[in-house]
This record gives structure tokens, C-alpha cells and sequence, in this order.
């Protein structure tokens, strides 16, 4: 805040001196012309210069608490199969901006199996996937239709449809919670089934991101499958940051 307020002290010192030099002042727009046109040029620059400064010490204030640049308020992950085969996978991320003006964000996710997802959205349109550099994370650009500003809230939609015929993928859906949110849902629906998953429990596993040092996660809870809607759901309210969470099932010859 004091580093705040020194800036903001420096710019209208500035903004004093800049008026003095140029002698702004309503007698000099009426007695000479030339001078009133370079004051009032030299004051237009000026308020430019303001707003700019104003955008990059908000962006720098708010970029300390919110480093992505916008809140998730809350996340909705499906994963869905009808013959075990194929896949699809959703993710509704319901997301408040926090920087003056936002028309994309960006999707990283890790897919373990041997095909590449293709990537829609019903809601933003989707750039190319390209591999995040130094991980095995993919990501995409997710373009807005319509710019948000600060403080407005977007449903954010990606859709997977994802080839899984070879059965090399991990049997996982997870999520990475950086920021606070107030809640993430998770909802595996494994249609294809009949009796096997009768009695089945998947596991919901916590991971510290950054002090995982290679040890195995952490299991916070298990949820029993559905028989009826033949899926797993499981709502993870207030979940501390800094952690990955997931729900992790086994598959059934």
C-alpha cells in the first residue's frame, strides 16, 4: 500500500509540473491560441499516461492475489463413457475476472492416453493444442466471444472427445486448485457397465503440488458407485489451495 501511494504521489507531481511549464490557465486560452493547443495536447498526453500508469499499478495489486489473473469460483469436471471406448470429458469452470479486460484464458490439461483429445467448446471458440514446455501437460487458448471486465463472471466450457480403444489411459479425473473456490465437482459416469461395479468405491486423493517430493497422495475419502445412474459423484466444498485433487477408480476387466 505505501509503495502504492508513493506512485500515485510521483504522478500527480508530475501532473502539477506538466501544467505550470505549459501554462494552463484559462488566460492563456484566451490570449494566445499556439500556447492554448500545445497545453492542451501536452494535458491530453498526460491524462494517456495516467490511465496507462492506473491499469499497470491495478494489474500489479491484483496480480498478487489473483496470479492467473481471474477467480474460479467453482468447477464441474464429467468424464463419460457408453462402451468404455470412448470418451468424453467436460469441464464447466464458472470464473470472475480480475483484470480490466479479458477476452481468452488458457486450458492446460494432462491426457495419458496413446490418442490426442479433440478439443470444442458449445460456449468459446478453441485455439490449437501445444505442449507446455519442461511437463507432459498439454494447453489450449480459450477465446471469448465477448471481452469481460473486472469483475464479471464467464462460464468457461471445453469438451474432449477422446478415443480411448486401446485402454492405455490412467482411470483418474483431477484438478489443480491454486486460488481459493468454493467448490469442484466430479461426476464419472461409466454407462457401458452392468453388475461389476456393483459395491465399488473410487477414491478422492489429495497431492501437495509443491512438496510432493515423489511421496504417493494423500487419500481423503472414497465415494461408492451408483449402480442406478451407473457413476461416481463426488462435491469437494471449500478445498484448501496449493493441492491437486482427484477421483481415482479401478478398471474392470
Amino acid at each position: 500500500m505505501r509503495t502504492f501511494l508513493k506512485q500515485w504521489w510521483q504522478i500527480l507531481v508530475v501532473g502539477s509540473v506538466l501544467t505550470s511549464v505549459t501554462g494552463v490557465s484559462l488566460a492563456t486560452f484566451a490570449s494566445d491560441p499556439l500556447k492554448a493547443n500545445i497545453a492542451l495536447g501536452a494535458f491530453l498526453l498526460f491524462l494517456i499516461f495516467l490511465g496507462w500508469r492506473a491499469q499497470r499499478t491495478f494489474d500489479q495489486v491484483l496480480g498478487k492475489t489473483y496470479p492467473r489473473g481471474y477467480e474460479t469460483l467453482s468447477t464441474f469436471v464429467r468424464y463419460s463413457t457408453s462402451d468404455g471406448n470412448n470418451i468424453q470429458y467436460e469441464t464447466f469452470r464458472h470464473i470472475q475476472n480480475k483484470v480490466l479486460v479479458r477476452d481468452h484464458m488458457e486450458h492446460q490439461f494432462l491426457w495419458t492416453g496413446s490418442k490426442p483429445p479433440k478439443i470444442t467448446s458449445c460456449l468459446q471458440t478453441i485455439g490449437d493444442s501445444q505442449p507446455v514446455v519442461g511437463t507432459a501437460k498439454s494447453k489450449v487458448r480459450v477465446n471469448f466471444k465477448k471481452p469481460i471486465l473486472f469483475n464479471e463472471v464467464e462460464v468457461v466450457h471445453l469438451r474432449m472427445e477422446i478415443d480411448d480403444s486401446d485402454h492405455t489411459s490412467e482411470t483418474y479425473v483431477g484438478l489443480l486448485v491454486r486460488e481459493p473456490t468454493k467448490a469442484i465437482t466430479f461426476k464419472v459416469e461409466l454407462l457401458h457397465v452392468k453388475q461389476k461395479y456393483n459395491g465399488a468405491y473410487a477414491k478422492v486423493l489429495r497431492n501437495d503440488i509443491d512438496k510432493n517430493n515423489g511421496n504417493p497422495p494423500l487419500e481423503i475419502d472414497s465415494v461408492k458407485f451408483d449402480i442406478v445412474s451407473k457413476s461416481f459423484e463426488y462435491i469437494l466444498a471449500n478445498p484448501t489451495p496449493g493441492y491437486r485433487y482427484s477421483l481415482e477408480w479401478e478398471r474392470k476387466a
